[in-house]
């Protein structure tokens, strides 16, 4: 409506600069003496005005347009500059994950080979996953796979050049572990998907004893012979019993969100075998 105004006004004035000097010709053309001069000035003043409006609105109207180009230049050069910072924000945050993960892979005492995940089951979306390193890599049947975050699962198939995992949170897993803060011994198992979509895990075989709570951290208690002592499992949401029940019912969080996980390591063999030693010297072992 406001361009149709505007339009409008420029049109106006265009035709009443033609009339005025058509007007105008045409006295002077006919000859006519008896016009008053007055009036003459008045339409040579009238014309000139007018000249000048349109000039000056012609003049805004390419004004307007070049106003228009550079906006238009301006707001593509802004998508493409977003569209770069973008890129480089996620190039940074790529850069700053693979740091980390191979900090991490250098200062842990055992060996890991650094896999990506290429797939996931679509049916069963937190229970396996596919990783693109095999057999060829060294990667072996019942291999451990975590991340620096903690306990990803188990390695249970393998080809030449990528391995099935099947995670923590399945209902067929199991890792032996302990509470960090009581040390007491239990199993963790795969208790499916939360309402929230991420993982869930149950404590199997905790003791009514046992002097645990909510929000106490789990760890891998090295028995088992597939993950070492230590590595984080998740935290105990919630503490419970039933009758008759001879162990205490304990649900918790995994350590690792499984939906955002893009790289993990699968163990290999450990760097260097533990020494029993004693408080002075190392132990002999018997010959």
């Amino acid at each position: 409506m406001r361009r149709f105004s505007s339009g409008s006004r420029r049109f106006t004035y265009v035709l009443t600069v033609c009339f005025l000097v058509s007007l105008l010709v045409y006295f002077q053309r006919s000859g006519i003496s008896n016009f008053p001069q007055g009036a003459l000035y008045a339409i040579q003043n009238a014309i000139s005005i007018a000249a000048e409006r349109a000039r000056h609105l012609w003049n805004g109207y390419f004004v307007l347009v070049d106003a228009q180009e550079e906006s238009q230049r301006l707001r593509r050069a802004l998508s493409e500059a977003q569209l770069e910072n973008q890129r480089l924000n996620a190039q940074m945050g790529q850069w700053t994950r693979l740091q980390t993960l191979r900090d991490y892979q250098i200062h842990v005492p055992f060996s890991l080979t650094m896999a990506r995940v290429i797939g996931r089951e679509p049916m069963h979306w937190y229970q396996t996953l596919l990783l693109d390193r095999g057999e060829r890599e060294g990667i072996a049947v019942d291999a451990g796979v975590i991340t620096p975050a903690g306990v990803i699962g188990v390695v249970i198939k393998t080809h030449a050049h990528y391995a099935q995992v099947l995670l923590v949170t399945d209902r067929a897993a199991g890792v032996a572990a302990k509470v960090e803060r009581t040390q007491d011994m239990g199993i963790v198992t795969g208790l499916g998907s939360g309402p929230d979509g991420e993982g869930l895990l149950g404590v199997k075989y905790l003791p009514l004893s046992a002097q645990v709570a909510a929000g106490d951290t789990l760890v891998t208690s090295g028995l088992g012979g597939i993950f070492q002592e230590g590595i984080p499992i998740g935290r105990i949401h919630h503490v419970g019993q039933k009758p008759g029940e001879m162990f205490l019912i304990v649900t918790a969080r995994p350590s690792v969100s499984f939906s955002k996980m893009r790289e993990v390591f699968v163990l290999t063999s450990p760097k260097r075998l533990p020494r029993f030693e004693s408080m002075d010297e190392t132990v002999p072992l018997p010959q």
